[in-house]
């Protein structure tokens, strides 16, 4: 705090003609307006100059200071300036770690050097409309707000660790600190919310370990910090809405790393547009209340992460908590789609650190689980592998009866008599080929003996050796005859590939269902 504050009036000397105009206002409660009431140039007169430390004895009161009215100090079109070198912190308006019970309003002002008020006490705060050149507020405690609608402010706005009662408002406000902190309110807490509405930003916003009572409202904000972070806020607690839509534009890292977010209400026109300026790491929200609610569009999303650009390999939770959300909403279908494209992306960062057998193993595995069951998402998908098994077993099975590649499955009736005599009397495969000379099959068929034996068909066939949990007693009869020719080699190869096809889908679906098939 500066020292040798004036106590008394007679301290200050001859008034300036806007000092004197405050003084016989104040306890008007309409406030102060000087000249034409907007924002003064820095070279305004006395008539619109207002010295920083009259502001405070005025805030404050000294031995014959007059009583401040309910309403609070209000002054609108003010130059504020102090004596002396210019930008000393003597010369700014310095009220750090004092406590004034009534509001400060300073519309449309214009402060020469910073606003200090690190660890006051106060209403609420006005700094609407006004240019200063920065504002030293941390440890601020507000039973009301902060207001800095339409302010420019040429400097860091500080309100580290500020306990507001009431909402920040910085709508409209033009807050430049290129490549610097611009808005700094970590471990801010605020009773409303934190409102960015149309605010142009250069530098960066920083609400690291916040507690909103509110929403977050960025709606139209411009917030510009290329190559650094744009809008910080790791482990904040935001109650309502966090708000990116209406053109919004984030141009550096938004870092929303341990956030707790009421709800996103978001435009993916205003996402951050490089790959890697997004970070939602063990970030949670309750729902999806804007636009872009599809899979599709939230894959797209969740993309603009990218962990190797911050020495991890894959954060698999921000994929967890988009499904989790989506199922809650009851986008079961998109839920789903989120958990397949975090699997494929982390059974990916997987294999990217392994080499040699194990790596292709691990390959092959994962283009298995993805290609059958989605890796364990969804489970039924395996039926379109059994249905394309299916069809190429029936129309294998059926090419190969044609040709009479098929004999009894049945030891007892290979060794019959029937049996042994049609193969004595039927030429070789070969031999025949091209003939209308009688197979041994046909041989058999047309005796009575073989009138036990069921009608073959090729679907019902190709279906009972493809699916192991039903019998249909086709296969129990009948088998493909490899000494049949290429047709019979064939289809008895398929035959075996089927039963191990069918095995493995079915055990695929069960293990889908169970829940078994997961990333480790």
């Amino acid at each position: 705090m500066a020292t040798n504050q004036p106590r008394k009036l007679e301290d200050f000397g001859t008034l300036t003609k806007a000092e004197q105009q405050v003084l016989d206002e104040l306890d008007t409660g309409e406030g102060t307006r000087l000249g034409d009431g907007k924002v003064p140039p820095e070279d305004a007169g006395p008539k619109r100059q207002l010295r920083a430390r009259f502001v405070r004895w005025l805030a404050l009161g000294g031995d014959d200071a007059p009583r401040l009215h309910e309403k609070g100090l209000q002054v609108r079109g003010a130059l504020i300036t102090g004596e002396g070198p210019k930008h000393t912190e003597h010369r700014a308006l310095d009220l750090e770690g004092c406590e004034i019970a009534r509001d400060l309003v300073f519309f449309a002002c214009r402060f020469a050097d910073p606003l200090l008020l690190r660890s006051a006490r106060l209403q609420s705060l006005f700094l609407d409309g006004s240019v200063l050149p920065g504002l030293n507020a941390g440890g601020l405690e507000t039973r009301g707000g902060v207001y800095l609608r339409g302010a420019e402010v040429t400097g860091e706005v500080r309100l580290v660790g500020a306990r507001i009662g009431g909402n920040l408002e910085c709508d409209g406000a033009k807050i430049t600190n290129a490549k610097k902190k611009a808005l700094n309110a970590d471990g801010l807490e605020a009773r409303g919310g934190v409102y960015l509405r149309g605010a142009e930003v250069a530098g960066e916003v920083r609400l690291v370990g916040a507690r909103i009572g509110g929403g977050l409202d960025c709606e139209g904000a411009k917030i510009t910090n290329a190559g650094g972070r744009a809008l910080s806020a790791d482990g904040a607690k935001v109650t309502g809405v966090f708000c990116l839509r209406d053109d919004a534009m984030i141009d550096g890292v938004l870092d929303l790393t341990a956030a707790e977010l009421g709800d996103i209400n978001d435009d993916p026109a205003c996402w951050p547009e490089k790959t890697g300026d997004l970070i939602l790491d063990r970030c949670r929200y309750g729902a999806f209340t804007g636009d872009g609610v599809s899979a599709v569009e939230r894959i797209d999303w969740l993309a603009l992460q990218n962990p190797a650009r911050f020495g991890k390999d894959f954060w698999p939770q921000p994929y967890e908590q988009c499904a989790k959300v989506f199922r809650e909403m009851g986008h079961l279908a998109d839920a789903k789609d989120i958990l397949i494209e975090k699997e494929k992306l982390q059974r990916a960062a997987r294999r990217a650190k392994l080499k040699g057998p194990r790596l292709w193993w691990l390959a092959f595995r994962d283009w298995v689980l993805a290609e059958t069951v989605c890796y364990g998402q969804r489970p039924l998908f395996a039926l379109r592998w059994l249905f394309w098994l299916w069809l190429l077993g029936m129309v294998a099975f059926y090419g190969a009866w044609k040709e009479d590649a098929f004999k009894p499955n049945n030891a007892s009736v290979l060794s019959s008599p029937e049996w042994v005599d049609c193969s004595v009397k039927a030429p070789s495969y070969e031999a025949r080929k091209g003939t209308p000379t009688e197979s041994q099959l046909r041989c058999f068929l047309a005796r009575s003996e073989a009138e036990g034996f069921p009608s073959f068909n090729a679907g019902v066939y190709a279906f009972d050796v493809l699916v192991p949990l039903v019998e249909v007693e086709q296969q129990l009869h009948w088998v493909p005859d490899e000494d049949i020719g290429f047709i019979g080699r064939f289809a008895k190869g398929l035959f075996y590939a089927e039963i191990v096809a069918g095995w493995l889908l079915s055990l695929l679906v069960v293990a889908g269902f169970s829940g078994i098939i997961k990333s480790d």
